[in-house]
């Protein structure tokens, strides 16, 4: 209980021109309804819902889980918790391993704008080493696809934000500004774009003291707010994606900040909650007004945390004022769990590829019924190499696939001619029914050759891990 108590802090997003759809809105009524867990032997999710208190699910998490709830799979709102192994379990008994005991868990955004919840972290949680980002988008649909990118240090916050009011959430790093070298107590925030892998925005936020929340408002740019609490008051600044700041405001409450749109249906308002009342402050009418919640632990749509014993490990403007940088350990605080990790064999035969070709193993290349006839390879089931993750296909049906979505490097279609079809990783799907269990395989594409206009003229399938090759034959 002490862990969600501490680590439990939110962000939330909005389809802002989707009828500007409401998180946490379990009645599609297009306002947040307020919302808290109570820690029994599970996890009781509890909310006011048109001013009735109502349980939406009695018995699902437990205590030293986070809760990620979002729209994985339905346009309403979606209990859903990660645990320390990266284990996202959703309220329909889905449940994907995506993250380690290392990550930042970032959850709650829409990268690609197709107005479902997709996964990130961010790798090397707390640690002053860079670390990269991972996300899965469209985690629960048919074809979900994993994309991965360089970050900054994993002792740097990291948040999210929609830029330009495109409905698509951009994955952003804070980094310390230094002038000649030398750090000073003010940040910058820097997003990329993971569909283009651009720069998005860049802009600067001064001292920052938490990981900053973004806040929506209709038919504009997210803003982002920074704050701080004490005994008694929290503290906030609004700015927008060009820096400056266009509100500044105190709330005479401390407690669990968690954003929604509760009040107003052209903006998301701030709410400090404790002991059942959330002090609500509006950010176009500058006022703040008292809502009723559920006794238990405030929770929202989105949550970007970790699971580190010393929150206290981010470089924030306190830490640079008491240390003079942001420098922090190097070395794991958390020793991981052991564990069996069995070499991957990829065979040398490509001086004799084997026809590798039988339904048992899976081994297929054919037109994309779903994209215009386009080539689409679909690997042997031997090649989904041990540690495996479970994952749940829309189906319900369940799976093992690469761990982190590790894949071969390489593929590619040699034609008769020598002419080479580079392929790309799409994801892992399609299970084939083994002795270990179901295993699902990996897929690759081209969608600029239709396959009909190449079949007849491949010779083989050659891919690359690392240093080792192997091929099969047509």
């Amino acid at each position: 209980m002490k862990i969600l108590k501490q680590l439990i802090f939110g962000l939330i997003p909005l389809i802002a021109n989707l009828a500007y759809s409401a998180p946490i809105d379990y009645n599609n009524d297009s306002f947040s309804d307020p919302s808290a867990v109570t820690v029994e032997s599970k996890l009781k999710w509890l909310s006011i819902i048109d001013n009735q208190n109502e349980t939406v699910i009695d018995s699902f998490g437990k205590a030293g889980q986070h809760l990620v709830p979002g729209k994985y799979n339905s346009r309403k709102t979606q209990p859903a918790t990660v645990d320390s192994s990266g284990v996202w379990r959703i309220s329909d008994e889905s449940s994907i391993n995506f993250g380690d005991s290392d990550s930042v868990f970032i959850a709650g955004a829409d990268f690609d704008g197709d107005d479902r919840t997709d996964l990130a972290y961010s790798s090397n949680a707390c640690l002053n080493v860079k670390s990269n980002f991972s996300i899965l988008t469209n985690p629960l649909g048919e074809n979900p696809i994993y994309r991965e990118f360089s970050s900054i240090r994993g002792s740097y916050f990291k948040t999210y934000l929609d830029s330009n009011n495109d409905n698509i959430d951009e994955l952003c790093s804070l980094i310390p500004v230094r002038i000649a070298r030398q750090f000073t107590n003010k940040f910058k925030i820097r997003c990329t774009n993971i569909i283009t892998s651009s720069k998005s925005v860049s802009f600067n936020l001064g001292q920052v003291f938490n990981a900053p929340i973004r806040v929506k408002v209709k038919n504009q740019a997210d803003l982002l707010m920074i704050y701080t609490q004490t005994a008694s008051k929290t503290r906030i600044r609004l700015l927008n994606t060009r820096g400056q700041t266009i509100s500044k405001a105190v709330i005479e409450a401390n407690g669990t900040i968690v954003v929604g749109n509760f009040t107003s249906q052209d903006s998301e308002q701030i709410a400090v909650v404790k002991d059942g009342v959330g002090k609500v402050f509006d950010i176009l009418t500058q006022t703040t007004t008292d809502l009723a919640f559920p006794d238990g632990i405030p929770y929202d749509q989105v949550n970007i945390i970790n699971f580190q014993d010393n929150q206290d490990c981010f470089c924030t403007s306190r830490t640079i004022n008491q240390n003079g940088n942001c420098k922090g350990s190097t070395k794991n605080p958390q020793v991981p769990p052991v564990e069996e990790v069995k070499e991957y064999y990829i065979p040398d035969n490509c001086s004799n590829p084997p026809e590798y070709i039988t339904p048992n193993d899976g081994f297929k290349c054919i037109a994309s019924a779903t994209r215009n006839g386009s080539i689409v390879c679909i690997l042997p089931y031997q090649f989904t190499w041990e540690p495996r993750r479970n994952i749940t296909d829309h189906h319900g049906y369940t799976f093992g696939c690469n761990k982190n979505d590790e894949h071969f490097d390489k593929v590619e279609l040699v034609l008769k001619t020598g002419e080479r079809i580079p392929l790309a990783f799409a994801y892992c799907a399609n299970y084939v029914a083994t002795a270990d269990g179901p295993i699902g395989r990996q897929h690759f594409r081209n969608e600029n050759y239709q396959w009909n206009s190449v079949a007849n003229r491949v010779v083989t399938l050659e891919m690359v891990k690392g240093n080792k090759k192997t091929c099969l034959k047509f």
